[in-house]
């Protein structure tokens, strides 16, 4: 796991509750915290980027929530081992999706404003589900709105940094006056073309609001268990899970994909690439409500080889009345 001091709190109280039972059972699916995708590392590997993932801020005025993300911030910021880029998951506010103007304006201006003034680190965003205007915006619609609150051109991108390439994808689609998951066939076209175009010795990470794949779902959702099936809403999980991860296990060099929008923790070692959902800074929306992820981020190492190590941190928050 990360090399920093502050590392060493990554199985919780929450964590514990959340699973259970379960997580035995889910044993062989699941590792709570650090590791890397390999059992032992080699000796000349190098770490080439630390970075913090951010997921679900979900800042808004009510609750000390604009405190809670500076004290976020700040805790990503102290490490002596120093934190080089933060990558947010999605969902930084709440809620723009049906709002009105003025209320949207207000949950963009707060998080701006305490990115500017907590924050000295470069960031990347990803888009999710409560960023976006609805659908039927006529003067913002849709992810336009997100955009201009992130600085995006697109709502979905690469960038590269410690010799990784990194794809931040936009997990959220229209349907009907909700949303569900997965690429449009666009947005697959240009993931296949981005693939194909990394050299097979690049490591890639892969960013998406809503998982991938996950085992979260079932750890909540009753509903989901019949007495014949188990079925994951496209709310829930990328319902084009399956057919990313047979694209990323064709190509062999996509290593990490992170995730957020459940508000739990799990981890996920599927032919060689792992899948992590880190939890959420505001926890469960800033309520500390114990059957959701204590409210903190995933601490992130990448190393030269393709290997990397995670934990995921939490900072202490007190909740609020």
């Amino acid at each position: 796991m990360p090399t920093d001091p502050q590392s060493s709190n990554i199985i919780t109280r929450r964590s514990c509750l959340q699973w259970g039972a379960f997580g035995a059972a889910a044993a062989p699916l699941l590792s709570f915290g650090a590791g890397s995708a390999v059992a032992a590392a080699p000796a000349e590997r190098q770490r080439t980027l630390r970075f913090a993932h951010l997921t679900d801020i979900h800042v808004k005025p009510e609750q000390g929530a604009g405190d809670g993300l500076a004290q976020c911030l700040h805790h990503v910021q102290s490490h002596k081992d120093p934190v080089e880029l933060i990558v947010t998951g999605g969902d930084a506010v709440f809620d723009a999706f049906g709002a009105t103007h003025q209320r949207s304006q207000q949950l963009a201006d707060l998080l701006n404003a305490v990115f500017k003034q907590d924050c000295s680190l470069p960031m990347q965003h990803c888009l999710g589900n409560h960023d976006g205007r609805g659908w039927d915006d006529s003067e913002f619609a849709g992810k336009a709105w997100a955009l201009e609150m992130y600085g995006l051109a697109k709502p979905y991108h690469t960038f590269e940094q410690g010799g990784w390439k990194f794809i931040v994808l936009d997990s959220v689609r229209p349907f009907e006056k909700r949303y569900t998951s997965g690429l449009d066939a666009e947005q697959r076209a240009w993931l296949e073309t981005e693939l194909e175009q990394t050299p097979k010795t690049t490591p890639i990470a892969v960013v998406s609001h809503i998982p991938i794949i996950s085992v979260t779902p079932f750890s909540f959702d009753h509903a989901a268990v019949t007495e014949d099936y188990q079925r994951v809403p496209g709310g829930l999980m990328h319902l084009d899970g399956t057919a990313l991860h047979a694209l990323f296990k064709k190509h062999g060099n996509v290593k990490l994909c992170l995730s957020g929008h459940m508000h739990l923790n799990d981890r996920c070692d599927v032919d060689g690439i792992s899948y992590i959902c880190d939890g959420a800074v505001c926890g469960d929306w800033w309520n500390g409500d114990p059957r959701r992820s204590d409210e903190g981020y995933g601490l992130i190492d990448l190393y030269s080889d393709g290997t990397f190590e995670h934990a995921y941190l939490p900072f202490d928050w007190k909740v609020r009345a």
